[in-house]
């Protein structure tokens, strides 16, 4: 079992930490809650209570902030970004 979560999470975050370098000069990243709690759904995958309880609400986590914010991008060009102050 923990073959298959490696080779989900290696190849994953190697390409995020990847992608995220190469546009770290033009874009800012920004995890959205709904990417994060899909991530750590394949870690609930064991048997048991707690487990399927961490499904539920990781699923419920992902599901709630695609059905309010939509599927909003990872990447943003900086020049699109907001002032903040």
């Amino acid at each position: 079992m923990l073959r298959g979560l490696g080779l989900f999470y290696v190849p994953t975050l190697l390409g995020l930490a990847a992608t995220i370098a190469l546009l770290r000069r033009t874009h800012a990243v920004h995890l959205h809650h709904y990417f994060t709690a899909a991530l750590l759904v394949p870690l609930t995958r064991f048997p048991g209570r707690v487990p399927a309880i961490w499904q539920g609400l990781l699923v419920g986590f992902h599901l709630q902030g695609v059905a309010i914010f939509g599927i909003e991008p990872l990447f943003h060009p900086i020049q699109a970004m907001p002032l903040t102050v």
